[in-house]
């Protein structure tokens, strides 16, 4: 039968509905094959009514699956794109079509799969067989001569439908994201939130996903197993989900469909929910390294899935580290004694009085708009570095030429341990400053250097009364501490992490 092979599957699922037959009851083996079956719980049964009646069944079904596959196949596929403005996606969301719309916004390097994948839903193959959306399209395709690659696109973008069901390809990967970002971003954004046990849009699932495929591809092209360069660069702006958050917003606005305001965080917020729990899991990764790796990330305000499975593959080497002791007691020390009075460390965990959730403030949710490059593609503006200030008008501390830091002047140091922390906390500046990407090995060999700097301190407590009568002695050894402990916090904040 010239029909494709899911097909059949599915009608064998119509006929175990119809015979209300569960495939683990006695009538299993004849459900799932015609043939007479040799069951002993079938003696004294006339197997051949039995398998005759099943024959007509089956043969009903497929006949229709026939004529229906041949049917659609005859259609215009334009007749099925005009059919998608009828369907609603969702009644504050707009139509299916307005949604092919957003996908091929938010995926511009898979455009024509984005443009083909939803048709299907309008197909009579799949309003008979709804088990086939994506299957069919992508069938559709194939028989119409689309490139393999759309039609992988198209027959993998709903993947992963729940966790054990496999991810998408790498061909398939930018449209299954943009799919549930979409989606995602727009229930979310008209106030839409799974509550308790009721998730009638499978929002959590989505999510789930989406840090599925991220996991996988950030790592696969960490080791470097990307087939080409042009395809590694397409695949890291897929996975950039900051850039395509911000795309999606911009996709609902210029449709006219309006989100909340408050989006930004809403989404921000939901996805690290997911992620916590995923990586309790899933990973089976402790839960104050967990919590440690996601605070960091939120208290910076980045939206940044890869850089937390990142923190905590290098946090869980930290917590056994042979210089975790020494890196987590000046760490006590130095957060203790300033608490949430921070100098010169205006974090998020600070005062700020702009909305995070303001579309013109996306970027202090590390959400950068890409911009169109001279070869069509998009091109992501990098976050900052993870020592840079929100504030504006406040300098890096990790360029060595900007090292004099507000606050710090080192001609009222009066003592010989203030200079010794000043220079060994300089050297530690300069090397963070070499240690410019943001791997596992970079963020170890952080602690490692901040762990280095404890003995310093450990002289300097001994022999400085911080809190001096003299106001300006005072506040510049204030600064001096704050300025250490804003180093570690550009790295993560270790209060989560409990000691050995």
């Amino acid at each position: 039968m010239d029909l494709f092979p899911n097909s059949s599957k599915s009608v064998f699922g119509y006929v175990d509905s119809v015979l209300e037959c569960s495939r683990t009851s006695k009538y299993a083996p004849l459900l799932c094959s015609v043939s007479p079956s040799q069951n002993s719980d079938f003696e004294g049964f006339e197997r051949g009514p039995i398998k005759h009646g099943f024959e007509n069944v089956l043969k009903a079904r497929l006949s229709d699956a026939l004529f229906f596959y041949n049917e659609d196949l005859k259609t215009d596929p334009k007749i099925f794109a005009d059919r998608l403005e009828h369907v609603v996606f969702h009644e504050k969301l707009g139509s299916m079509k307005q949604k092919v719309e957003r996908l091929q916004r938010l995926a511009p390097n898979s455009n024509r799969a984005a443009e083909l994948c939803k048709l299907d839903l309008v197909t009579q193959m799949v309003g008979e067989f709804d088990e086939l959306q994506g299957l069919a399209g992508a069938e559709y395709a194939r028989k119409r001569g689309e490139p393999d690659n759309v039609v992988a696109a198209i027959r993998e973008h709903y993947k992963p439908a729940g966790q054990s069901d496999s991810l998408p390809s790498e061909a398939a990967v930018e449209l299954a994201l943009a799919d549930k970002m979409d989606s995602l971003v727009g229930f979310l954004g008209i106030g839409i939130k799974p509550s308790s046990s009721k998730d009638p849009f499978a929002l959590r699932r989505l999510a789930v996903g989406i840090i599925r495929i991220v996991e996988y591809y950030a790592e696969l092209q960490t080791v470097g197993t990307a087939q080409t360069e042009h395809r590694s660069n397409e695949l890291s702006n897929s996975l950039w989900l900051s850039d395509l958050f911000a795309a999606a917003v911009e996709a609902y606005k210029q449709q006219g469909i309006a989100l909340r305001e408050n989006v930004a965080s809403t989404f921000q917020n939901f996805l690290y929910e997911r992620l916590f729990f995923y990586l309790l899991e899933q990973r089976g990764a402790r839960q104050d390294i967990v919590k440690c790796a996601i605070e960091s990330h939120k208290q910076k305000g980045r939206l940044d899935i890869c850089g937390v499975f990142t923190m905590v593959n290098a946090l869980e080497e930290f917590v056994v580290a042979d210089f975790f002791d020494d890196t987590m007691t000046l760490w006590t020390r130095l957060n203790g004694f300033l608490g949430n009075k921070c100098i010169l460390s205006p974090q998020k965990n600070c005062v700020d009085e702009q909305r995070i959730d303001e579309p013109a403030n996306f970027q202090r949710l590390g959400i950068y708009p890409a911009t169109e490059r001279a070869d069509g593609r998009r091109h992501v503006a990098q976050a900052p570095s993870c020592t840079q200030r929100t504030a504006q008008d406040e300098q890096r501390i990790d360029e060595p030429a900007n090292f004099r830091w507000p606050g710090i002047n080192v001609e009222l140091f009066e003592t010989d341990e203030e200079r010794l922390v000043y220079d060994a906390v300089k050297k530690v500046v300069t090397e963070f400053e070499r240690c410019n990407s943001s791997n596992k090995d970079t963020i170890l060999s952080k602690f490692r250097l901040l762990g280095g700097l404890r003995p310093s301190f450990e002289a300097f407590f001994k022999a400085v009364q911080v809190n001096t009568d003299k106001k300006d002695i005072a506040n510049n050894r204030l600064s001096l501490l704050a300025l250490c402990l804003d180093l570690y916090r550009g790295v993560a904040d270790l209060s989560p992490i409990a000691k050995r």
